[in-house]
């Protein structure tokens, strides 16, 4: 019953934050760790898998192809599209 509350009132707070705050299930996770009694907003080291993929491998590969889609490039590359997709957003591609 405590999560219910938790997600309810995590829910009601980020409502009625302006838009530029962050998603909601951001403001869910900290909810939850405050009601666990972490406060610490530092992020925690080793958060997610490293990818194995290289953003210049990626660029010669986009490069190359231009007009091929995430999920071709990830199969090509024997990687995830996900993987894929968040690379070219951070590299700008």
């Amino acid at each position: 019953m405590g999560d219910v509350m938790i997600q309810s009132q995590a829910l009601a707070a980020w409502k009625g934050w302006n838009p530029a705050c962050p998603c909601e299930r951001t403001v869910r996770l900290c909810f939850e760790k405050f009601a666990y009694g972490d406060f610490a907003f530092e992020e925690n080291p080793g958060g997610g898998r490293r990818s194995s993929l290289d953003d210049e491998v990626l660029r010669t590969a986009v490069e190359a192809n231009p007009e091929t889609n995430t999920r071709a490039l990830a199969e090509d590359l024997g990687v995830q599209h996900n993987a894929v997709a968040g690379h070219l957003a951070r590299i700008g591609s």
